[in-house]
């Protein structure tokens, strides 16, 4: 693939990959070439819960830096008095240097949130 940049022609050789990762679990996605990783996340909050989900990475074994994140909060108690749900899909994405590590974090910040990783792709650059 040849691409155009301030009349240069720039080379790219690149892999998509769809992995099987897992939330709450350390990964390196490539040790020599860096990643674009792109996951979906969807939270799912009842009545006056509040899930977090962070995409970390860095270099030490359980990474710690966060580089992306998505929320759901919902409460609608005190309207009507009525309970239910929300649902969002959290996008996080990030450039992985070669050898770092990763990890899909997910917090139940308030009540029992539930987390289910929907799509995730990385292309190796």
């Amino acid at each position: 693939m040849a691409i155009q940049f301030n009349g240069n022609n720039l080379h790219a050789n690149f892999t998509v990959n769809t992995p099987a990762r897992t939330l709450n679990t350390n990964f390196t996605p490539d040790t020599g070439r860096p990643v674009f990783c792109i996951y979906s996340v969807e939270i799912n909050s009842g009545d006056s819960e509040d899930g977090l989900v962070e995409l970390r990475s860095d270099t030490a074994a359980t990474p710690t830096t966060v580089r992306s994140s998505g929320r759901n909060q919902f409460n609608v108690t005190g309207i009507l008095g009525v309970g239910g749900n929300s649902i969002t899909t959290a996008q996080l994405s990030y450039l992985v240097p070669p050898g770092h590590n990763v990890r899909l974090v997910t917090t139940n910040t308030t009540g029992t949130p539930t987390f289910t990783l929907k799509d995730q792709t990385e292309i190796t650059l």
